[in-house]
């Protein structure tokens, strides 16, 4: 593969509920910090107590103060992209706006704005056959290309869990295809009254905290935050003698094809393809994966399924591969969590630290691998397989690789 085809990371920027900004998300990761707490929401739910991760002690005002007034989701994706280009040592308005573009990945977008927008309107119905005069709700990455100016390639993916793999994917692509420069690949969610009250009442939600692969698990716990990388072709990233934090090595997408919820435990095929057309891509083995990224969403049905889909593609080697989910200190943040997750994928790749899976306490005979529990790990890590498995099966698996200069 050329110089032109080869895909590198030269910039990111994470806004999480355990931290804003690279360095400390990186800190709270190997501390093991949990980012998850009580929160209230401006409508009666019927729980008592709801815990979620928020991004606390944010004003996205002093990231872009003339900026207009967008929804929170589009803060927490304009805030990480502005983090990302810094990162990059990259202008905005760019030289050649048409030649840098922006994907987009979310689950709900401005859920909370449009849901108060909607209260409001419901609220003001028949009084006097008016309503308060609604804020104008454009999607996400036309909120990042307006913005910065990027009048490159730009797309919304809507994958929900899957969508930053799905947005570094489409942007790999896309750069080698010559289409762009560069691309800003983004991904952000914020926590609205109808994901909470979705998973809730599917039973998806956990009371108190997040516990990937362990017996007593009992599901996810919702979160929101913002995260963006910087694409460029190696060739480019040469050329502006750009700081190359890492390499997207492959990539592999599929769907399983079952409908919105449907998971059938033993039917591992669609996140198999993925993988396959990820190692093709990159031109590896599974037997170069040092550690992998898990989904670890702390469900009964998901953990005990990415563990056989593991044990099928990495075959004896699964028990020696370090696995962690970075979604026991996070929560799960919607289509923001695989590349926050893909954040913490080039981190270990420099820093040779593998990040705990915190709230780890039973093992589980059904999921018997090395999951990093509660204490971080150092070692050196040549080769990382993110996995992201979004609902209606939406499969996006990304190979990251150390770059070694």
């Amino acid at each position: 593969m050329d110089e032109a085809e080869r895909i590198v990371i030269t910039g990111m920027g994470v806004v999480a509920p355990i931290g804003i900004g690279v360095e400390a998300f990186h800190r709270a990761l190997a501390d093991g910090k949990s980012g998850i707490s009580v929160i209230e929401f401006p409508w009666h739910t019927g729980y008592k107590v709801l815990k979620a991760g928020q991004v606390k002690d944010f004003d996205w005002r002093l990231f872009l103060p003339a900026s207009p007034k967008i929804g929170r989701a589009s803060q927490l994706a304009v805030a990480a992209s502005k983090l990302a280009l810094d990162d990059a040592g990259l202008d905005y308005p760019p030289r050649r706006p048409e030649r840098v573009g922006a994907i987009v990945g979310t689950a709900m977008g401005d859920a909370d704005e449009f849901e108060t927008s909607w209260q409001e309107f419901h609220n003001n119905i028949g009084r006097n056959g008016s309503s308060r005069q609604w804020m104008r709700l454009g999607n996400l990455s036309e909120r990042v290309a307006e913005i910065f100016d990027l009048e490159g390639p730009n797309h919304l993916v809507a994958t929900t869990c899957s969508a930053g793999n799905h947005a570094i994917a489409w942007s790999a692509e896309l750069l080698r295809s010559r289409a762009a420069d560069v691309m800003l690949a983004v991904a952000a969610d914020t926590i609205g009254f109808v994901d909470m009250l979705g998973f809730s009442r599917l039973l998806l939600q956990a009371p108190e905290r997040c516990q990937p692969f362990d017996l007593h698990r009992k599901g996810t716990i919702l979160s929101e935050g913002g995260a963006a990388m910087v694409l460029e072709t190696l060739a480019a990233a040469k050329r502006r003698g750009a700081n190359i934090l890492a390499e997207v090595a492959g990539c592999g997408l599929s769907c399983d094809a079952a409908g919105p919820f449907a998971s059938n435990l033993q039917n591992t095929r669609g996140m198999r393809v993925a993988a396959e057309r990820a190692f093709r891509s990159a031109q590896m083995s599974p037997d170069q994966i040092d550690h992998v990224s898990a989904h670890g969403s702390a469900t009964r049905l998901n953990d005990h399924k990415e563990t056989l889909f593991l044990k099928e593609v990495l075959g004896r080697r699964a028990y020696k591969v370090l696995i962690n989910s970075i979604k026991s200190m996070l929560g799960h943040t919607q289509g923001a969590a695989s590349m926050m997750e893909a954040i913490a994928c080039v981190l270990t790749l420099n820093r040779g630290l593998v990040y705990p899976t915190i709230n780890y306490e039973t093992p589980d005979p059904a999921c018997d691998l090395d999951y990093v529990p509660n204490q971080a790990r150092e070692q050196r890590v040549d080769a990382i397989l993110s996995d992201s498995f979004g609902v209606g099966g939406n499969n996006a698996l990304v190979i990251f690789r150390r770059w070694q200069g």
